[in-house]
């Protein structure tokens, strides 16, 4: 598994990049192979976005999770890695 991280002030596109975005010329992600962990309850900034990545319930159901407990989303990313998800995004 390759490991990428983004670092970046606020505003420079990071959160925006997840989503295909015409009007920049961004391909995106795909979401059905694509894991969000927000740690800040906001929507994502790209079109669409709440249908893309909808709330985690259960295995099999949403992937986007919202929290800021680091022990939620340390056991999160570790059945993550078992799961057919080829990114995993943590996202302030």
């Amino acid at each position: 598994m390759s490991k990428i991280l983004i670092l970046a002030k606020s505003g420079f596109g990071k959160s925006t990049s997840i989503g295909k975005s015409e009007e920049l010329n961004i391909e995106g992600l795909d979401p059905k192979e694509t894991f969000v962990i927000s740690a800040v309850n906001k929507p994502l900034p790209f079109k669409g976005s709440s249908k893309l990545y909808t709330k985690f319930e259960k295995p099999g159901v949403g992937n986007r999770l919202i929290t800021d407990d680091a022990k939620t989303i340390a056991t999160m990313i570790t059945a993550l890695c078992n799961a057919p998800y080829k990114n995993i995004v943590l996202d302030d």
